[in-house]
């Protein structure tokens, strides 16, 4: 399982006050790390029926 290259200015910018470019950052950080971050937790054994929402929850601030 490979977690792709962090980019530290789309982090930047989605922490930023959410407005539309901070929601597009923020976006692009879901798409990059959805599938990672809910693999871990499966491997993990989390029941699938907690994966998306646990996985929702890594993302809240």
């Amino acid at each position: 399982m490979t977690f792709p290259e962090t980019s530290w200015t789309i982090l930047a910018e989605a922490t930023l006050n959410g407005g539309e470019s901070e929601k597009a950052a923020l976006g692009k950080l879901f798409e990059r790390y959805w599938t990672p971050i809910s693999s871990v937790m499966r491997a993990r054994g989390v029941p699938s029926e907690r994966v998306e929402d646990l996985t929702q929850d890594f993302f809240s601030p």
